[in-house]
């Protein structure tokens, strides 16, 4: 029985919808136990002053009514708080597996799917051979046969690029399943940089009360992640995120994360030609842009060589951004965290390759004086 692809491929969108819902719905109600413990724990303070009082008091005094109702009222709030605690981070365990099952389910059938494809390409590629091999002994036909040869060669060039489009999508699922993007907190010292991790988060809370703002590339769950451990890590530094969610089309936003600098014109300079010259002095949220850039290296790095760019810094004036087509307060960092880097993508893609990071070091294989580029 035949079954439309596009009504399957509508299928697995409202299951993924669906998983994604309740995800969702159990992170809030865990974010939202948290905050009863806090007031129930805040509750009970009245209660704990009137006692620490009464150490000193003589004769001691009873607690007020009104004192005893709010600390049994606290009371109530911690405890319930706790055990919503304890069963939405368990609720959220579950959802994320299976979401984790249903994205190797769709991996499965992209990886038979890419098997197809290649078969389809060798048998493709052999048709084309005996169709020229046909042509150069039919002397009656050579030139009817050679118009067929050279069709039977676009047809095989189509499908070689439709089968590249495939590989990449491919990969990028591979990439997101087997490597999510993650960032780290600041007393990780699983991958061996604890001390440099700490000296990088410690270099971003110089900056409090740095307003951000995240965009999100849409219906991605690894972007989405993303984006809220660099929500999480920001406020613990004292910042001030937020994500948004702009209308403007996907292709606007870069794989990888892109942090964007809101400044006054005064403070955007090209880099100085020559090295030798001082360096300019940077804005304040040139600065925490940079830190923030060296602190996400960590975790989501660069490997420019092979095409993958994790993290990259660009400069910004009044005028709107490229990738917004707007204009924010001036002093604002803005990110945009797209879909995970992938190995040799910029020739396929409509976007160019990322912005030059005029604090990047040159690498081994760039020219000693290369152009300036304004990001």
């Amino acid at each position: 029985m035949y079954i439309d692809p596009e009504f399957l491929r509508q299928v697995d969108n409202v299951i993924r919808f669906d998983l994604q819902s309740w995800r969702d719905l159990f992170f809030h109600l865990l974010i939202w136990s948290s905050v009863f413990v806090a007031i129930g724990v805040a509750l009970e303070g009245p209660e704990v002053i009137h006692e620490v009082r009464n150490i000193w008091r003589l004769p001691k005094l009873e607690a007020p009514s009104w004192i005893k109702l709010v600390g049994l009222l606290g009371w109530i709030l911690v405890v319930g708080g706790v055990a919503g605690e304890g069963v939405f981070e368990g609720a959220l365990s579950v959802s994320d597996g299976q979401i984790q099952t249903f994205d190797e389910i769709l991996l499965a059938n992209a990886q038979r799917q890419a098997g197809d494809a290649a078969d389809s390409a060798e048998r493709a590629n052999t048709a084309a051979g005996d169709a020229k091999t046909k042509a150069e002994s039919a002397d009656a036909a050579a030139g009817n046969a050679v118009a067929k040869s050279d069709q039977a060669t676009h047809e095989v060039d189509a499908f070689h690029a439709e089968l590249h489009d495939s590989e990449i999508i491919l990969r990028e699922h591979i990439e997101a399943i087997a490597n999510p993007r993650h960032l780290r907190d600041e007393e990780d010292d699983t991958d061996g940089n604890g001390e440099v991790r700490k000296a990088r988060y410690a270099e971003v809370k110089k900056y409090p009360r740095t307003r951000v703002l995240i965009q999100v590339f849409p219906e991605n769950k690894d972007a989405s992640d993303l984006a809220d451990d660099i929500v999480l890590a920001l406020r613990s530094a004292g910042w001030n995120p937020r994500k948004i969610t702009e209308d403007i089309g996907p292709w606007l936003i870069p794989r990888g994360v892109l942090i964007e600098t809101q400044e006054n014109p005064d403070f955007v300079h090209e880099p100085p030609p020559d090295p030798k010259l001082p360096p300019v002095d940077l804005s304040e949220v040139r600065k925490a842009a940079s830190a923030l850039k060296d602190l996400l290296d960590l975790d989501l790095g660069r490997d420019s060589d092979k095409g993958r760019v994790g993290v990259r810094l660009a400069l910004n004036n009044s005028e709107p951004s490229m990738h917004t087509l707007r204009t924010f307060r001036v002093g604002t960092i803005f990110i945009l965290v797209g879909r995970p880097p992938v190995e040799n993508l910029w020739s396929s893609n409509f976007l160019s390759p990322p912005h030059p990071d005029i604090n990047a070091k040159p690498s081994k294989k760039s020219p000693k004086n290369p152009p300036s580029a304004k990001p």
